[in-house]
């Protein structure tokens, strides 16, 4: 599971860029991980176990999930990832973004992204001068819910981590 190819990728990145529509091969590693990670901890003789397979970072420093959020992996595969390592969400990659940041400029920077996000603002130009929104496309709209749930998680991580 901690096995690597040329770009520091383990079969847990590999499996979430591909998670399109699927969630059990997804679970089935996070569930090795999260077994592995416990038996490592054993082994340790009760001292703490630093880095979970969870966090493991490739060669441009994403985790499974930074992975996740950039190829646009399905809803699911971010939940799964996100409640079992919430710290992942703070994980920033080699430039220095966390995984909802990353998703965003992923987003809009591919041609479906730019064209969803413009086509969007410019059916609502009229609208949101009047107070209206119209409905966003259903890839805008899925882009749109992923991030916001990743930003909220963020922010609630952060909370519980601060003991507030």
């Amino acid at each position: 599971l901690a096995v690597r190819n040329k770009y520091g990728d383990t079969p847990l990145h590999i499996t979430t860029r591909n998670s399109q529509k699927s969630l059990n091969r997804v679970k089935l590693i996070v569930e090795a991980c999260l077994d592995l990670d416990a038996k490592l901890q054993e082994d340790r003789e009760g001292e703490q176990h630093s880095l979970s397979l969870l966090e493991y970072q490739n060669m441009s420093g994403q985790t499974p999930l930074a992975t996740a959020c950039v190829s646009i992996a399905w809803f699911p595969v971010l939940t799964l990832l996100i409640e079992k390592c919430p710290k992942a969400l703070t994980i920033k990659d080699c430039h220095g973004h966390t995984p909802a940041e990353a998703m965003w400029g992923s987003f809009q920077k591919n041609i479906i992204g730019v064209t969803s996000i413009r086509q969007f603002l410019r059916s609502n130009d009229d609208t949101l001068i009047k107070g209206g929104v119209n409905s966003m496309s259903p890839l805008l709209q899925r882009f749109w819910d992923k991030f916001c749930f990743c930003v909220l998680e963020s922010f609630e991580y952060d909370r519980r981590r601060q003991g507030l």
